[in-house]
């Protein structure tokens, strides 16, 4: 049998520590397999300026979401690396979060795209970024979007865990259903199609 290629995995962060914790945990505890590689990726949201000032700004930015992304990412190390699963740390710069990320899905050629509802945002807010990210992904990168319920995109596929609170979308079932398979055999979780 021959061994399936790494993945690369992009996992879209916050500054919510705990939900980047959690999203991240989830990934490299279910998803990554030996060989794979996850990018977790912070993406900052402004315009282009060509002021002084401006740009130091968004330098001092950068460098605070470096910081935020490695900080996160080292509390996985241990466990990673046991693992054999590689970590990179990014840092994306778009007019809109959703841009940034399939921005970044398309420039590391991203097999899964994993998405958590933040707390700080409005509903609609977040319907719109997991709208674009479905719309827009290449069609080689699953997405997942893990957190709470909600309303979701037309023709979307729910996994739930035992746990009411948690659940998680894919863009493209199949192929979800099959790494899902053959990474979590044990995940006792069930599909079920979305009708609007």
């Amino acid at each position: 049998m021959i061994p399936p290629a790494p993945s690369k995995l992009l996992v879209g962060i916050s500054l919510e520590l705990d939900h980047s914790n959690e999203l991240l945990s989830w990934a490299t505890r279910v998803l990554a397999q030996p060989n794979d590689t996850v990018v977790a990726v912070y993406v900052l949201v402004g315009e282009e300026s060509k002021k002084l000032e401006s740009m130091k700004k968004k330098q001092w930015q950068i460098r605070q979401a470096k910081a935020h992304v490695i900080s996160v990412l080292g509390e996985f190390a241990r466990t990673c690396q046991s693992k054999q699963i590689n970590l990179e740390a990014r840092v994306g710069f778009s007019s809109s979060i959703a841009r940034g990320l399939i921005e970044e899905a398309k420039s590391i050629s991203a097999d899964y795209l994993l998405l958590r509802r933040l707390a700080n945002q409005s509903n609609r807010s977040w319907h719109r970024v997991i709208r674009y990210c479905f719309e827009n992904a290449p069609e080689t990168c699953t997405v997942l979007s893990l957190g709470k319920r909600e309303r979701l995109p037309d023709s979307a596929t729910i996994r739930e865990t035992h746990q009411p609170s948690s659940s998680w979308v894919s863009r493209t079932a199949s192929s979800v259903e099959k790494a899902y398979k053959l990474r979590n055999k044990e995940a006792g979780l069930f599909t079920k199609n979305c009708a609007r």
